[in-house]
């Protein structure tokens, strides 16, 4: 009788470990960890490393998606086929904003997490005190 009951035991242990393993969810990369946001971003310090990080891997000279390019300050301003990617007169109405914000069908980054909150303001930031090769 005592040994049915080990068994028993055993068995239901075992059925709810396979279960448990089988719907867990597959893990998934962790979320970008966010960055303070910069109030008086500079290009070179705090924008051309977030494009680095997210946006130049598609966005090279090698193989530029949209034709736009964004490993360089100029490539930036050049813009894409689209058109401009900044617009220093009406910052809000920057391509580049409306992108990374999702404002627009062709969200970027794209096949990724969006950029994070902070990343987006310090862009933002940088494009209202006039988007300067600083």
């Amino acid at each position: 009788m005592r040994l049915r009951l080990v068994y028993a035991v055993v068995a239901a242990l075992t059925l709810m470990a396979a279960t448990a393993a089988c719907t867990r969810q597959p893990s998934q990369p962790p979320p970008p960890k966010d960055i303070p946001v910069v109030t008086q971003p500079s290009f070179r310090q705090d924008i051309q490393p977030i494009l680095d990080e997210f946006c130049v891997k598609c966005h090279q000279p090698a193989d530029a998606h949209g034709d736009l390019r964004l490993n360089s300050y100029q490539d930036l301003l050049r813009g894409s086929r689209v058109g401009p990617a900044v617009n220093r007169q009406k910052p809000e109405e920057s391509l580049l904003l409306q992108v990374i914000k999702h404002q627009v069908p062709q969200g970027m980054p794209f096949h990724t997490e969006p950029l994070t909150p902070n990343r987006i303001t310090t862009i933002e930031n940088w494009l209202r005190m006039g988007a300067l090769d600083n």
